[in-house]
């Protein structure tokens, strides 16, 4: 009866040992991201490096990992109508409200490079910025605005067509790149403000024409 007992209790703390032995099970809980503003922090070990990574995170994203992916808007593009020329874009018409203008270099992953005839002209913007991927400024292409009174033109630009900027009565600060091949007879016309700095060189209204016969 003794042995039975002793039998029994052995075989009762062996099997206690045994369940101590048992590896632990690892239990990784991945982070949860609530809003596309989260901070997400890849935990450490197992793989991790406890890294803090900030980015915009898409629910809808099906993508492997998006916290690299670029997502545009068009809020600049929506203010102009454009056309595709080639590989290239050609800015057509301005239909935006502001006042203060910087036409983009870019539109649609193509350069922007032709500012076609009349597309501002008569429009109520004081101040514009025209980027180096402009090759040519057209006729009549911002004639007409009254309340214009800045002009940058970025290096690159090439041309600036006939009365381009004609009829600008408050036209006073004007920047010309030395990239110009060509300013067009009348491009300043009616301009009594303006103050044209090409160059190293400065024409105001009453010898402006002299621009036109500097090419």
């Amino acid at each position: 009866m003794k042995a039975k007992v002793l039998r029994i209790i052995i075989c009762a703390v062996m099997l206690l040992m045994l369940s101590g032995c048992k590896k632990k099970e690892t239990v990784i809980i991945k982070p949860q991201v609530s809003s596309s503003a989260d901070v997400y922090r890849e935990p450490a070990g197992n793989g991790g490096t406890g890294e803090t990574i900030i980015g915009d995170i898409d629910d809808d994203d099906t993508s492997t990992d998006s916290r690299f992916n670029y997502i545009s808007t068009s809020e600049i593009e929506q203010a102009y109508e454009y056309e595709f020329d080639g590989g290239n874009v050609t800015i057509m018409r301005y239909i935006g409200d502001e006042e203060k203008v910087t036409i983009p270099s870019v539109i649609d992953g193509r350069a922007v490079t032709r500012i076609e005839d009349h597309a501002f002209r008569g429009s109520d913007i004081t101040s514009v910025v025209i980027p180096s991927s402009v090759k040519v400024i057209g006729t009549h292409s911002f004639s007409g605005c009254d309340f214009l009174e800045q002009l940058t033109i970025a290096d690159g630009v090439q041309t600036i067509e006939g009365y381009a900027f004609a009829n600008c009565p408050n036209l006073a600060i004007v920047t010309l790149p030395d990239s110009l091949r060509e300013i067009a007879v009348g491009a300043f016309r009616d301009c009594p403000q303006i103050r044209a700095t090409y160059k190293g060189e400065t024409y105001t209204a009453v010898d402006v024409e002299k621009l036109y016969e500097v090419f």
